[in-house]
C-alpha cells in the first residue's frame, strides 16, 4: 500500500482511491485554487487598476503573486481537458483585465486601446 502524506488540505492518496473519487478531489482542489487566485486579484485590485503602474509591472505582479497561488501543488494534478480549459479561462480573464479591451480598426485588425 502506498504511503499517505498531507501537504495541503487535499491528501495525496490518489493511488489508493478509485479514479472517479480522485478526479473529483482534484477538480475540487483546482476550483478552490481558482477561487483563491480570484481573491488575490481583487486584493491587489488597486495596483491592477492604477494607471501609474505599467502593464509590464502588472504582468510581473500577476506572474509572481496570482499565478503561483493557482498553480501551487500542480505537479500532483491529473488534468482533464475540461480542467485545463478552466485554468486557461482564468488566465485569460486576468490578462484581459490587465491589458484592457481591444477594438477593431478600419482595416479589420485588432488593436489594443490605450489607457
Amino acid at each position: 500500500m502506498p504511503e499517505v502524506w498531507c501537504q495541503t488540505k487535499m491528501c495525496h492518496i490518489i493511488d489508493i482511491l478509485p479514479k472517479s473519487i480522485s478526479f473529483s478531489l482534484i477538480e475540487e482542489e483546482i476550483k478552490e485554487r481558482i477561487t483563491l487566485g480570484t481573491k488575490a486579484y481583487y486584493a491587489n485590485l488597486k495596483f491592477f487598476k492604477s494607471r501609474l503602474i505599467t502593464k509590464q509591472s502588472k504582468l510581473k505582479l500577476y506572474r509572481t503573486v496570482i499565478k503561483p497561488i493557482v498553480t501551487y501543488a500542480s505537479e500532483t494534478w491529473v488534468l482533464k481537458e475540461a480542467i485545463i480549459q478552466k485554468l486557461l479561462v482564468f488566465e485569460r480573464k486576468i490578462l484581459r483585465r490587465i491589458f484592457g479591451p481591444t477594438k477593431k480598426t478600419t482595416y479589420g485588425e485588432s488593436k489594443a486601446m490605450k489607457n
